[in-house]
């Protein structure tokens, strides 16, 4: 059980279905709060519902933010009966503000606490002094996802990071029907962590990147395992089972190599050791190359890929 947990503890999806367009209207923003910053070229959104979810759901996306120097932005959405009008949501208005002002603090807190700071004060909901740019923001809507679409074009996104149980009800869905809308319909790329917890990083002996077909098809995987790597040092193994005979091993590795030079300009893949697994059955190798301790970060691929070794 712990090792599937930790495969799909971080899920990144570089969307084939992201040409996909949500439905054509707008959602009002009810509350914004956002601090005056010079402007960044990286955009992260973390939409929060669930209060046990926030600390590592924050944490990821604040270690992101800090790699990509991005704004973060934290939406919560009220969400309405169809039957009742939006004006039916102003009751839960200051709960959702008091979730916000909770993931806000979260965040905060994951620089303060990775320099051995804690922030000084007799308020246990005070929000720790800091640089990082942080939006909250409010939207009541009938539908979560549209919702969620709506702020993704509002913010201009490039990465959504949300969180998932890691389990779902009914067998046609791959997250459940809200999160498999809204990364079905997302207009940037995604992150998703799996029943997120704040000490996924702390107890992770090192993070593996599955290469499913090649590194060509992993670069936003690399990107968020440096990252990671970058916030708390960390061994990082790419992982390539592939079901070719061994004696092609040495014209993969050389193809494999061949990558690595080409995304040098774009991420440094220095510190990333390379394991070439040969293998027939890819999925079950890869699970038992993966440990208990492991963190992995594992890339969607185009669809046929992706179900042929999922």
């Amino acid at each position: 059980m712990a090792a599937v947990y930790i495969l799909i503890g971080i899920v990144i999806y570089l969307l084939y279905a992201r040409h996909k367009e949500a439905e054509a209207k707008d959602v009002p923003t009810v509350y914004e709060e956002a601090e005056a910053v010079t402007k960044v070229d990286y955009h992260i959104l973390a939409p929060v519902a669930n209060p046990r979810s926030i600390p590592g759901l924050m944490k990821l996306a604040r270690i992101l933010a800090d790699y990509k120097k991005a704004e973060l932005a934290i939406l919560s959405v009220v969400r309405v009966p169809t039957q009742l009008p939006p004006s039916a949501a102003k009751d839960h208005l200051q709960e959702a503000k008091a979730l916000l002002h909770r993931a806000e603090r979260a965040a905060r807190q994951t620089t303060a606490a990775s320099k051995g700071k804690q922030p000084k004060s007799d308020d246990p909901d005070a929000v720790p002094a800091d640089t990082l740019p942080v939006t909250a923001l409010i939207k009541i809507s009938h539908s979560i996802p549209l919702a969620i679409s709506d702020a993704v074009q509002d913010k201009e996104t490039d990465l959504l990071v949300l969180g998932w149980r890691g389990r779902v009800k009914r067998r046609q869905h791959f997250f459940g029907n809200v999160l498999d809308t809204t990364v079905f319909n997302a207009e940037c790329d995604v992150a998703m962590m799996a029943r997120p917890t704040a000490n996924f990083l702390d107890q992770a002996a090192r993070i593996v990147v599955p290469l499913l077909t090649d590194y060509r098809d992993a670069r936003l995987s690399l990107d968020v395992a440096l990252a990671l790597a970058a916030h708390r040092p960390l061994p990082i193994v790419a992982v390539h089972v592939t079901p070719a005979p061994e004696t092609e091993h040495d014209e993969i590795a050389a193809t494999l190599a061949k990558q690595v030079a080409e995304l040098q300009g774009q991420c440094d893949l220095s510190h990333v050791k390379e394991k070439i697994i040969h293998a027939k059955n890819v999925c079950g190798t890869l699970l038992t190359e993966i440990k208990d301790d492991d963190l992995v970060v594992a890339e969607a691929v185009p669809e046929g890929v992706f179900k042929r070794n999922f």
